[in-house]
């Protein structure tokens, strides 16, 4: 093919259909000049020369490009030129009238029967290309219908054949076929016996994993149940400083040894897709508080303050899984625990969306810490990652917390990211409380609400219009006490320097506005709270002249409360700067509104009581000091447990507690001594692994005496509460411990806040023997 011969043709025919239009426009226009520039080449034009300048003609050409329709320019020689583009022709039109043109009542429409010719010309153009469009096509149809007859044709001829061919194949074929059926049915049996086996040997293989991994779990938790809980009772011992040091050495190495136990085997679980959740009704903000006071240990030795931020409209009961709720808040203020020096770890947990039968939680744990690279953000949440991941890292840990949270968060259908090394606004607090760049770590989850109870957390009346001060040196602690009071209608004046509370009262007492309560936080190794309090009791009234002490009934009593971290060890110290009451760091809501109404709640401004029935229950109201100092009612318990060690430990233990202790070393033992003798025990701590008879066995029998002596009439015997002490920590597990007719499930290693809790909770005080 001839390229350039067929460019040079499209121009050829362009200048032909150029020629036609010129020749028609002169025959219906013969007083006009008509010239036509060519777009591809200005200096070559067809028709009337006008004799344009190229100063004219580029103006011509630069104006006919940019608008659309006939325009008409004044030349300098004083002559009209019309001109108009002409696309599907690559020109432009120019065009003049004599001045001698015959019909004058023409002369004003002279553009629009130019325009109209052009647009004439174009479409006999186009009705002619299509024309021929047409004759072509029918000609290339009717070849096809030629060829396609004689292809039909042949077709038959061929279809016949193929017909004979295909009967004597398809006797061939269905003989083959019968044969080959009859292979491959052979040859799917064994695969599908082969498939049977392979999934017999992974069932095989994942049952053997789950029981070797709770086989280890239970070797690995009966000898750490022995290191951690003797060691959390030599704690109780007189001991030196390094002692001191050696023992929370080995509590920390003992907890993170078990941390990592049970990473291994809840990732172990969702890999499995084994990992359950339950639906039941809990108060996040009870797990929220619950989980500060857990890390309060962690960071005692640090200059930290743990703060915990509950929104006002969190819900009081949320239906979801309380202990996966629970796990990845202890994961993430864990996390900020270790990577934290000083400075703050602050828990959010407030509303971020609801609908009508759910509510979406949003969790952000915010710390001062080392902070977090941008580089390592994207990965600190997968499985063995860290963002330290080399091995001279600083802080350890198997990499597993974090994906395991994100995993959980996803399975509540919410999801876990971090914000770090520092977002703008955390920056300045961070920089204020003498931390570092920090990071904040978010958690979401949506939780069922509740039915018939999704009210709002309910404050008491009697609080309403109390004045109270409050001071704390932490921004943040006073804050969200503020908040809290201010909630309750209580007026609050929030100061966070010590040297500003004795001027505040001493207005208070001029203006004769006095406070009905004052908020005193006490810091770690911190004198100040104490001296404030000693003034506060040794300050004069210039009304009276009488000092604001207790034992004056004559101006009104401002009720003291001390705010610590660990206000047990503190209390005698709180007692002789003469606090009145203690509350414990971060201080939880509902314990803040109680020990306010009691105290000052029930009495007037004068410091009276507004009535005898408040005066009573005051008395009735128990003093925290004594309380502290109460011995516990004893609960008469029998241990089940083989194991001398942890047998030893469980009855040290208990017996501490001023409880008493038998023990058996079998489960048959135990039957044998809660048979003969049931009116003696209150209670049963059931090991689930022993020698001759295993706890499950003994639950079951005991529960079996139990229905025949209950249904006789002269009997007295009733059900007792058995909890399984195991250091099986699997589902499986604890599911078995529920159908042999257990009551709670303990995993060791054994706390001792978790034993006194559950004993707590299945004999009442005053219930017991």
């Amino acid at each position: 093919m001839d390229i350039s011969g067929d460019i040079f043709s499209e121009f050829e025919d362009q200048n032909t259909e150029s020629k036609k239009l010129l020749s028609m426009l002169k025959e219906r226009m013969p007083e006009g000049c008509f010239e036509l520039i060519l777009n591809h080449k200005r200096d070559d034009s067809l028709g009337d020369n006008l004799n344009l300048s190229r100063r004219d003609r580029d103006k011509i050409v630069n104006r006919a490009q940019t608008e659309k329709g006939i325009f008409h320019m004044d030349l300098p020689c004083g002559r009209l030129v019309y001109s108009t583009a002409i696309d599907e022709l690559n020109a432009i039109l120019a065009f003049t009238l004599s001045k001698q043109t015959p019909d004058s009542f023409i002369k004003p429409y002279v553009t629009t029967i130019i325009q109209l010719c052009i647009e004439l010309f174009l479409s006999q153009n186009a009705l002619c290309d299509e024309k021929e469009f047409i004759k072509t096509q029918k000609k290339q149809y009717n070849r096809k219908i030629s060829v396609l007859e004689k292809k039909y044709q042949e077709i038959m001829e061929d279809n016949h054949r193929g017909y004979q061919i295909i009967q004597k194949q398809q006797e061939e074929y269905s003989r083959t076929l019968k044969s080959e059926i009859a292979r491959q049915t052979a040859q799917l049996r064994e695969t599908n016996v082969s498939l049977k086996q392979a999934r017999e040997a992974a069932e095989s293989a994942n049952k053997a994993k789950s029981q070797f991994l709770a086989n280890m779990s239970h070797e690995i938790r009966t000898p750490m149940n022995g290191i951690i809980g003797f060691t959390e009772m030599l704690f109780d011992t007189d001991l030196c400083e390094n002692q001191l040091n050696y023992l929370e050495t080995i509590k920390r190495s003992g907890d993170g040894l078990l941390s990592l136990i049970n990473d291994i085997l809840d990732f172990s679980k969702i890999e499995a897709g084994e990992l359950d959740f339950e639906k039941t009704d809990f108060d996040a903000e009870i797990v929220a508080y619950d989980v500060c006071e857990l890390i309060l240990p962690k960071v005692h030795s640090k200059s930290i303050e743990v703060l915990c931020n509950i929104d006002n409209n969190l819900p009081t009961l949320v239906k979801g899984d309380p202990l996966r709720f629970r796990q990845i808040l202890i994961n993430l203020m864990g996390n900020a625990a270790k990577f934290t020096k000083s400075g703050e770890i602050e828990l959010f947990l407030n509303v971020e969306d609801e609908n009508d039968s759910q509510v979406k939680l949003h969790t952000k744990v915010r710390d001062t810490g080392i902070g977090i690279a941008k580089d390592k953000i994207s990965t600190i949440f997968s499985p063995f990652n860290q963002a330290d991941g080399s091995t001279s890292r600083k802080y350890g840990g198997s990499g597993l917390g974090l994906s395991i949270c994100k995993q959980i968060s996803n399975m509540m259908h919410g999801d876990a990211w971090v914000e770090s090394p520092v977002n703008r606004q955390s920056s300045i607090v961070n920089r204020q409380c003498k931390g570092g760049p920090g990071s904040t770590f978010h958690f979401t989850a949506w939780l069922d609400k509740t039915e018939g109870n999704n009210a709002r957390r309910s404050v008491p009346l009697s609080l309403f219009g109390k004045k109270v001060l409050v001071f704390d040196d932490n921004a943040a602690a006073v804050n969200i006490l503020k908040n809290m009071l201010t909630s309750a209608g209580m007026n609050v004046t929030a100061l966070k320097n010590s040297k500003d509370v004795i001027p505040t009262l001493q207005r208070a007492i001029e203006t004769e506005d006095l406070f009905d309560c004052c908020l005193l936080g006490i810091q770690i190794s911190d004198i100040i709270g104490y001296e404030v309090a000693k003034q506060i009791r040794n300050l004069k009234s210039p009304i009276k002249d009488i000092e604001l002490t207790s034992s004056n009934a004559g101006i009104q009593h401002i009720h003291l409360i001390a705010l610590s971290y660990f206000p047990d060890h503190d209390a005698q110290q709180f007692k002789d700067a003469g606090f009145d009451n203690f509350l414990s760091k971060p201080v939880r809501r509902d314990k803040l509104y109680q020990m306010l109404e009691k105290s000052i709640g029930m009495r007037n401004r004068d410091g009276k009581f507004r009535d005898a029935k408040d005066h009573e229950i005051q008395k009735q109201t128990k003093n925290p000091y004594s309380v502290r100092n109460e011995l516990k009612s004893s609960v008469r318990i029998l241990l089940a447990e083989d194991n001398p060690v942890n047998q030893k430990l469980a009855k040290m233990m208990l017996s501490k507690a001023g409880h008493q202790v038998e023990t058996a070393v079998t489960g048959k033992e135990a039957i044998e001594k809660f048979t003969t003798s049931p009116a003696d025990f209150d209670l049963i701590f059931m090991d689930m692994q022993m020698p001759e008879m295993d706890g499950t066995e003994a639950t079951h029998l005991i529960r079996k005496w139990e229905k025949s002596e209950i249904c006789n009439p002269k009997s007295a015997i009733k059900r007792i509460p058995i909890i399984a002490l195991t250091a099986n920590a699997m589902k499986e597990d604890r599911i078995k411990c529920f159908e042999c007719g257990m009551d709670d499930y303990i995993i060791k290693p054994i706390n001792r806040k978790i034993l006194f809790k559950a004993v707590e909770k299945w004999i009442p005080k005053g219930s017991a023997g």
